[in-house]
Formats: structure tokens, C-alpha cells, sequence
């Protein structure tokens, strides 16, 4: 026997913890942008905010790809610290009392699921302000366009990114990560480094994230409070203007600050009369003023970002890695502990009456351990932790007798020979067809008869891939 001197259940409750905790977060996050959908066209689409709406697009689609990579490395961790936990459990078992070898905690639900994607935020009228036919906006000048974001949908976007920056969901993940490595400290394992360093590295990056969830909310808000000043400084202005202009001619002077322009007429008279080169020397003195605010509005051209996104994904990346590599030690180390090979003719086959196998082994025979004239079946592929059988087939004449023999009979064959495969005795089996093109009928009696296993083995994971 290969004991141990860890619980695997402290591998168990770490998994149920990330797991949790990243479900919660996730879940929360999809809500949010859900929110978002009302924002789209809010930064404008001249001058500064249009720059800022391209810089703005490209910072929320790296964060929601961070997001997404985020909760699904979370997924990965949660598998793999069950899976390290079981092979524990399995090395410490002693088959020869006769109880049945320890069964894996059932996976929980993934965290990660789709999420609208948020809207893009390029769009508007064109120009913030909108007159009467003085056309100031264009005397204002093509160079110096009034932005035309949207305060509205600005405010929408700016609550909704601090409402997720602040969300329990939210801020609880760091911590949340942070207690699953602690339970980790009196764990002596090989790679129990690996997984503490792994969790507080995701612990950075939740932290990340929540920091470029509060930037995004500073930015929108920093956008909106810059067209909410420039528009009163050119009311400001205007009122002057139309005051002034009373000198030379009637004036029925009218305002209206709709969230993404500001409307202004003097009436018909004045504007005809302006026109025809009354109060020329008012008129240039109104768009100097004008240009100046539209200058010094402060409309915002690139979103500015805390944390690199960059740096956190490959952190990411790291993580994954160290996960698989970790994975494969312990089961290496369990697998091997104690264990010779003897049989030159069925070289995995262990002393202990297993076979020992790794990712990536093809073509793996299975008899039965002290009955080795008896076949079970030959697994073609080991991959992630999943025992493959492999298709090229896409049609039969009969789909129902092909299947009961391919399918069928075989994966039933593969949950057999699972109880004789170190490491994978509760394993995921899958069926996967390797051509493109399967005819509708095949397909169909493939899925139906996967689709029963699935129902009469609940406890197994039953993959099925088409090509």
C-alpha cells in the first residue's frame, strides 16, 4: 500500500471553494453586462469621443476575454484538485480488504457560462450642438467637432462597472481563493507549492479584475462629467449670445440638453437677419468662445487602465500549465510507488494488478488482470484525463446495429475496464468521430445511444465529440 500523509479532503474542499466562490463571481458578472446592453453609441462619434470609444471597446472586450478565461481556469483548478485528491485516496486504499476503492466527489456545475457581449460604444448624432440654421457647430470648425456622447447611457455604464466592482460576489473572490490555499499549509505533498503559489496567483488576478472593473467605472464617469460641463459652459455662452444679439433684432431665444447634444435657436428672424451679416462681430465673439470651451472640455481620447490585462492572462497561462504539470506527478508518483513491471507482453500492467497509464498514451490493451486470455478492450486514447475511443466512420446501412456494436457494447467495455486503470477508476470515457460529414440518421442513433448510457450511468462523465 502507498500511504499517505494528507486528506484528500483538503484537496476536496479547496475545489468546492474555488468552485463556489468563481460560480458566484461569474454569475454576478454576466448580470452586470446584461446591463450594458442599454449603452450602446454612448461615447460619441466625433472629435475625442470617438477616440475614446475605439480605446474603451478594445479594454472591455480584453476584460470580458480575461473574465472568460478567468472563470474557466477556475473550472480546470476545481477538476484537478478533485482529481489530485482522488488519486491520494486511491494510492491509500488497500485493495485486499475488500472494500470498494474510494469513489471521486461528483463534479460540481460549471462556473463558467455564456454572457452577452457588451454593445459597441462608437455612435450619436454627430454633433453636440444642434442650432436653429446659425450652423455654429460648423463655424465652430471641422477641426474641433462638439462631442456628442451620451450622458445618459455614460451614467448607465459607469454604475453598472462600479456596482460590479463593488458587488459581495465580487470582492469576496480574493479572499475566497486566499482560504483555499490556506488550507493547503500543513500539506507536505510534492506539489503542494505549485497549488498554493496557483491560488494566490488567481487571487491576484481576481484582484486585477476588480480593479479594472472600478478604471472602467472612473473612465465612464470621468466622459460623462466632462459633456455635462462643456454643455453648461456652452449654454452659458449661448445665453449670452442670445442676449447680445437682442441689440440687432428679435430674439426668441430656446434651449433643450438632450443626453447626447445640446439644442439652441434665437427664432427665424434672427437667424435670417444673421444671415445676412447683422452683428458679424457678436457672432465671431460667440464661436471664439465656443472653440475655447469645446477645447478645454477634456473629453477624454484613450480609456487608462490600472493593470496590464496582458500580464494578467499570462499569469493565467501559467496557472494552467502548473496545474496539468502538477496533475501529473502525483498520479506518476502513486502510480509507480512500489509497483513493478513485470509482464514484457503487457508492459503497463503493474505488480498491483493495474495498469498504469498517462496523457497521451494511444493504443492501450486492457485483459483482465488473472484472466489475461480475456480482452475487455483497447482504449485508443488517454487525453486530459479522458479514457477515447475513436470513429472515422459518418454513415451505415444500418445505424441501430452499427451502434449497439461501436457504441454501445463499447463504451460499456471501457467502464469495465476502468476498475483495472491506475488513477482512472471513476475516469470520464468519450466517443469521439474523427470525419466530418455524418449522415443525419447515423448521427442521430449515435447520440440516442449515448444518451441512454448517460442515463444509465449517471455517476460517469460520457464525452461525445463529432468532427
Amino acid at each position: 500500500m502507498n500511504y499517505i500523509n494528507v486528506d484528500p479532503a483538503t484537496y476536496y474542499e479547496a475545489a468546492k471553494i474555488v468552485n463556489q466562490a468563481t460560480a458566484a463571481f461569474f454569475t454576478t458578472y454576466a448580470q452586470q453586462l446584461k446591463a450594458l446592453e442599454s449603452t450602446n453609441e454612448m461615447a460619441g462619434s466625433v472629435g475625442p469621443g470617438g477616440e475614446w470609444a475605439i480605446s474603451y471597446d478594445e479594454k472591455v472586450r480584453d476584460t470580458n476575454n480575461l473574465v472568460s478565461a478567468f472563470t474557466m481556469l477556475a473550472d480546470r483548478y476545481t477538476t484537478a484538485l478533485n482529481q489530485i485528491g482522488h488519486t491520494y485516496a486511491l494510492g491509500d486504499h488497500d485493495p485486499t480488504t475488500g472494500t470498494p476503492p474510494p469513489a471521486k466527489p461528483p463534479s460540481p456545475p460549471l462556473a463558467f457560462s455564456s454572457c452577452p457581449i457588451p454593445p459597441p460604444s462608437a455612435g450619436g448624432p454627430g454633433s453636440g450642438l444642434v442650432d436653429d440654421g446659425l450652423e455654429l457647430a460648423e463655424k465652430i470648425g471641422l477641426d474641433l467637432p462638439v462631442p456628442d456622447g451620451d450622458t445618459d447611457k455614460l451614467h448607465t455604464a459607469a454604475t453598472v462597472w462600479k456596482a460590479l466592482a463593488h458587488a459581495p460576489e465580487v470582492t469576496d473572490l480574493p479572499a475566497e481563493l486566499e482560504r483555499a490555499a490556506a488550507l493547503f499549509q500543513t500539506v507536505t505533498t510534492p506539489e503542494v507549492d505549485t497549488i498554493d503559489d496557483d491560488l494566490r496567483a488567481m487571487k491576484t488576478a481576481a484582484e486585477d479584475l476588480i480593479t479594472t472593473f472600478t478604471d472602467l467605472a472612473n473612465e465612464c464617469a470621468a466622459q460623462e462629467a466632462a459633456h455635462d460641463k462643456m454643455r453648461v459652459d456652452l449654454q452659458d455662452v449661448l445665453g449670452w449670445f442670445a442676449e447680445e444679439l437682442r441689440d440687432y433684432v428679435l430674439v426668441t431665444a430656446a434651449f433643450a440638453v438632450a443626453a447626447s447634444f445640446l439644442s439652441f435657436g434665437v427664432g427665424g428672424a434672427a437667424v435670417t437677419a444673421v444671415r445676412a451679416g447683422k452683428a458679424v462681430d457678436l457672432v465671431n465673439d460667440t464661436i471664439r468662445k465656443l472653440r475655447h470651451i469645446v477645447s478645454i472640455a477634456g473629453v477624454r481620447k484613450v480609456v487608462a487602465l490600472t493593470r496590464n490585462t496582458t500580464d494578467t492572462r499570462t499569469k493565467l497561462e501559467r496557472i494552467h500549465d502548473a496545474i496539468e504539470t502538477a496533475e501529473d506527478t502525483v498520479e506518476a508518483q502513486n502510480n509507480s510507488a512500489g509497483v513493478t513491471f513485470d509482464d514484457t507482453k503487457r508492459p503497463q500492467l503493474g505488480s498491483d494488478g493495474k495498469y498504469h497509464v498517462q496523457d497521451g498514451d494511444t493504443e492501450v490493451k486492457i485483459d483482465e488482470p488473472g484472466n489475461l486470455s480475456r480482452t475487455i478492450t483497447d482504449i485508443d486514447l488517454v487525453e486530459n484525463g479522458v479514457l477515447w475511443e475513436e470513429k472515422s466512420a459518418v454513415s451505415s446501412p444500418n445505424p441501430e446495429k452499427w451502434v449497439e456494436k461501436h457504441v454501445t457494447k463499447k463504451l460499456e467495455s471501457f467502464l469495465e475496464a476502468r476498475q483495472y486503470i491506475a488513477g482512472h477508476e471513476t475516469a470520464p470515457i468519450g466517443l469521439r468521430f474523427t470525419q466530418a460529414g455524418a449522415d443525419p440518421q447515423f448521427k442521430a442513433a449515435v447520440e440516442k445511444a449515448v444518451g441512454d448510457l448517460r442515463a444509465k450511468h449517471p455517476d460517469t462523465e460520457i464525452h461525445l465529440e463529432w468532427a
